[in-house]
């Protein structure tokens, strides 16, 4: 992903800034209980695949079926009106990709002054061969974190390159956060400065530019607020509102509010409940009501849950003007734990679509769908043992699936665990009149010093009925991560 010089110049030099801030507090004589601590994680996976090519297929060679549709060797094709040759999708030959990711992050005290910390999480990648365009590998280098922090009794400020994450997303942004706290019960927070590209941690005009040409070359800048109030323990009722807007100020990128509730209530009742509104489009968005009850003599846990679901799309895009419809559904959870070591849990949910105010071809598609699931853990010092099996109708397609898992710790420093899964996709988006079936392995092993390996091979294939003909989609995928904390808390050295 292209970067211009002067974000590159200034992403550096506010890291270099931010080590060397920590790096001179950590060896400054007489601060204040100094002390790192972080950690370094290699991750490194493997995809095995068939992509799909578009072929020609000369127009003499096609057949028509009884349907006026046109095929070849079975398989469906498309035919212009205007006579040219035909075109499909064809299987190619298998294809492998490797990519390898460097994450680092580190928390730094001690630096001089009385709850100065600093804090980063930076991420390095890249594709270690040229078969397969990993997404995302072009882009080298993020600094995902990487801001100092000042803490004090009832306030705490920082400074840099940090997210807030709510029940609005997660939102990135290079700026000031400051967090007041005046009492136990009431808690105010404002921040603001750069609005980074959701998921991709770039300035929005950089992170955008390579696909989306029209998009406005220029920063945008992000502001928000929220206010907390608990006025009794096991209570708490949070607003919160945000604004993104282009940096000429010539128009809004998104205006979003929301509100949520976390309340106990009389008995073992507990309710919690958000709901978001988009104030640039004028209609509420997301929205849900758990209640949830301890059942009678420890036997387990029992909720039931209201939602609704609208997608959410800033003013960048135009699918935010086509009316996206939103859904609704209730939802019944049971979790059964008075036989342990043995859990169960069952849950039931119908969702209503909304109506999408179009004339629909051909006969209407249902609006309602159910899901089901049934699922156990059997849980030892020594081994878990879990599967879980769900079946989702209605709307779209029919999907059947289910999983399943054991894990064996063989000693206090190493596990081993196999797993398996299949699911079954039919009617309109579908993965064939055929099953997938999957199966795995992985290995954890504990190291000196803290570290952690971990790795894992799985290999799923599409089960054919009466399709034999049909190519090979199988893929086989594979990781492995190393995790390596360095540093130390000084306050814990006399514990050692």
């Amino acid at each position: 992903m292209e970067r211009t010089d002067g974000t590159r110049v200034a992403v550096r030099a506010g890291l270099v800034a931010l080590v060397m801030l920590a790096w001179t507090g950590a060896t400054t004589p007489g601060a204040h209980a100094q002390g790192v601590r972080g950690t370094a994680t290699t991750t490194v996976r493997y995809l095995s695949l068939r992509p799909l090519g578009l072929d020609t297929v000369p127009r003499d060679e096609v057949l028509v079926d009884e349907d006026g549709g046109f095929q070849l060797d079975g398989e469906p094709v498309y035919c212009p009106p205007d006579g040219r040759d035909c075109t499909r999708y064809r299987p190619l030959d298998v294809i492998h990709g490797v990519v390898a990711t460097q994450d680092v992050s580190a928390t730094a005290w001690g630096l001089g002054v009385q709850g100065l910390s600093a804090t980063f999480l930076l991420r390095g990648r890249g594709s270690l061969n040229d078969d397969f365009a990993w997404p995302g590998s072009d882009d080298e280098f993020d600094a995902i974190l990487a801001y100092a922090q000042l803490q004090r009794s009832f306030y705490r400020i920082r400074a840099g390159r940090q997210r807030t994450l709510s029940g609005l997303g997660f939102s990135g942004f290079d700026g000031l956060d400051l967090v007041l706290t005046p009492g136990s019960w009431l808690r105010a927070e404002a921040y603001g400065g750069r609005s980074l590209a959701r998921g991709l941690h770039e300035p929005r005009h950089e992170a955008l530019r390579p696909i989306e040409p029209f998009v406005l070359d220029q920063n945008a800048y992000l502001v928000g607020g929220m206010l907390q109030v608990s006025p009794r323990v096991g209570t708490s009722l949070t607003g919160r509102y945000q604004r993104e807007i282009w940096a000429d100020r010539v128009g809004l990128v998104s205006e979003r509010a929301s509100l949520d509730l976390r309340t106990d209530l009389p008995g073992p009742l507990h309710l919690n409940g958000s709901v978001d509104y988009d104030i640039a489009f004028d209609r509420v968005g997301k929205a849900h009501a758990t209640l949830r009850s301890r059942l009678p003599a420890d036997w387990g846990w029992l909720e039931v849950t209201g939602r609704r679901y609208l997608p959410y799309f800033d003013l960048t895009t135009i699918w935010g003007f086509f009316s996206p419809t939103p859904y609704h559904e209730g939802e019944v959870t049971g979790t059964l734990m008075r036989f342990r070591p043995l859990t169960v849990w069952a849950s039931a949910a119908v969702r209503e679509y909304g109506d999408p105010e179009i004339d629909v071809l051909g006969p209407p598609i249902t609006d309602r769908s159910q899901r089901f699931g049934l699922g156990a853990r059997w849980t030892t010092p020594v081994w878990v043992v879990s599967g879980e099996y769900r079946l989702e109708t209605g709307f779209g397609a029919t999907l059947s699936s289910g999983d399943a898992r054991v894990r064996w710790q063989a000693s206090p420093g190493v596990a081993l665990s196999l797993r398996g899964t299949a699911f079954q996709q039919i009617e309109q988006f579908r993965v064939g009149e055929n099953a997938v079936l999957g199966a795995g392995g992985g290995l954890e092993v504990g190291l000196p010093f803290g570290a952690e390996l971990r790795g894992g091979v799985d290999l799923y294939t599409q089960a054919y009925e009466n399709r034999a003909g049909d190519a090979d989609w199988d893929q086989l995928r594979a990781h492995t991560i190393l995790r390596i904390p360095f540093g130390e808390d000084p306050g814990l050295r006399g514990e050692r």
